[in-house]
């Protein structure tokens, strides 16, 4: 509806254009106006009406902030039946519980989108995007409710879904969307669209900057953090302006104060990287020193440089290739000195049949026992030693090892022992006592535990099998790995 027609429908007392009214004026930041019309819907005790009452009370459209006042109309007009309302006392709960979102934000959304309201639609999508409230993050959910509230020409959700088509990184990529989206919003007055539109415009060859600049001032002059963005890209990027990067960082962190996600994540993303490049640098510092200090005999340092040829990885940031046979060479060095870390990797090394090594069970028992006499060994140590025992027909051996080791209260070996009776390596098979190893394994942390009990749950042959605990116990070890690497 043309804006003239739909102020006379408005003045005529027509409720439901005096709402599309208050939602174009706020839209265009033209507050003042809003309050007006607000007032006017909710005199005849629209529930519509009030609600567009609450939205500028609780935002300060036209009037101060008042919560509380928002949140006793939101629920009149909740109880009218206007579903929308719903959404307005989640955004109330939302102000109240800061960052710990409950489950009854979701519960509240969830109502007004259950009768397809578009802000329900939208801020349910919010709460799957972030996990909020109850909702477990899910891109797939986020983009389906967007996609709900943006067909219903809900400029929120017409900007959010413009910025998802426009990334890359998101299975909502679609740039010919993207623009066909931000045009149904800058149709609704959207200063943020009108200036993405914009500066999307300016970055084509052979079209002059210059007008461009001035249509996103404009939007940015309605006070719209996203188009103050677009005015530090500008500047940032020489587009129509003259390029400084000073003064176009200014801008961009203060859109991001001014609620900016655009900006913010810019921001994050420019920190990142020059976080990640000092760490990079002070890394390969790390790599050359040790270097350094290994060619000149220090045996600790030697076994240091193994460790980075055969993980690839320095401390988090840099990496390297990765090179087993230099890897061992190292080690070889270092085991040589004394060192029983180095013993122990070389050990590995050996037992697994890298290409280059001599896989001499005797040297390796050798240097497993060396490994073994180091006071502050990895509880892996004794247990790839069982390994090497029972892969070398000694199983008696490699049991009264994990015996030993269960006893001292090595959770990896307690995993290992349940795993040698779930199949019978060297002992009899003895489900209930690979079970109760496992999870003792399991208490302690020990991410082998989980592993454990995945195989007994899926491998045992008896009424105890049991796939879903088997599947449960194997996601948790995922879960702890993954937990370990950040």
């Amino acid at each position: 509806m043309e804006l003239q027609e739909l102020v006379l429908k408005a003045e005529g007392g027509d409720v439901a254009a005096q709402v599309e009214l208050i939602e174009r004026r706020i839209i265009a930041r033209q507050y003042e106006d809003a309050w007006l019309w607000a007032n006017k819907a909710a005199t005849a005790g629209d529930p519509t009406g009030l609600y567009c009452l609450a939205v500028c009370y609780l935002h300060g459209y036209g009037t101060k902030v008042d919560v509380d006042t928002a949140q006793k109309i939101f629920q009149t007009s909740a109880d009218l039946g206007y579903a929308r309302a719903y959404t307005g006392l989640a955004a109330v709960k939302m102000l109240k519980e800061g960052e710990n979102f409950s489950s009854e934000i979701l519960a509240l959304t969830d109502k007004a989108a259950a009768a397809k309201d578009c802000k329900g639609l939208y801020l349910k999508a919010m709460l799957y995007h972030y996990g909020m409230g109850g909702a477990v993050k899910s891109e797939c959910k986020y983009f389906s409710l967007l996609s709900e509230a943006a067909a219903q020409h809900y400029e929120p959700a017409l900007w959010e879904l413009a910025c998802g088509c426009l990334d890359r990184k998101t299975v909502a990529y679609n740039p010919e969307r993207a623009i066909a989206l931000l045009n149904e919003a800058a149709d609704l007055s959207s200063p943020r669209a009108i200036a993405m539109l914009s500066y999307i415009a300016m970055n084509n060859e052979g079209v002059n900057p210059a007008p461009g600049l001035e249509v996103i001032k404009r939007a940015a002059a309605l006070g719209d953090p996203d188009a103050l963005f677009f005015v530090g890209l500008c500047l940032l990027n020489g587009l129509g302006v003259e390029a400084d990067e000073k003064k176009a960082d200014l801008i961009i962190r203060e859109a991001a104060t001014q609620g900016s996600h655009q900006a913010r994540e810019y921001i994050d993303n420019i920190e990142k990287e020059a976080a990640d490049a000092e760490a990079i640098k002070l890394e390969q510092e790390i790599l050359d020193e040790t270097y350094d200090i290994a060619n000149h005999g220090f045996p600790p340092a030697m076994t240091q440089m193994g460790d980075f040829c055969r993980t690839g990885v320095i401390v988090k940031a840099l990496r390297i290739d990765r090179d087993l046979v230099t890897a061992a060479d190292w080690y070889r060095s270092a085991a040589d000195a004394g060192e029983r870390k180095a013993a122990y990797h070389l050990a590995v090394l050996m037992q697994k049949g890298v290409e280059g090594l001599d896989n001499d069970p005797a040297e390796v028992e050798r240097l497993f026992k060396m490994a073994l006499e180091d006071p502050d060994r990895s509880p892996d140590v004794a247990v790839d030693y069982a390994l090497f025992l029972w892969y070398n027909g000694r199983a008696a051996e490699a049991e009264a090892l994990m015996q030993k080791e269960v006893a001292d209260g090595n959770a990896h070996a307690m995993a290992q022992l349940a795993v040698f009776h779930l199949y019978g390596h060297g002992v009899e098979i003895d489900y209930d006592r690979a079970v109760a190893l496992a999870t003792a394994s399991s208490d302690a942390g020990c991410v082998h535990g989980e592993v454990a009990l995945g195989w007994i749950y899926r491998d045992r042959e008896d009424e105890g099998r049991d796939l879903a605990k088997s599947m449960e116990h194997l996601q948790k070890k995922t879960e702890q790995y993954a937990n370990s690497l950040k």
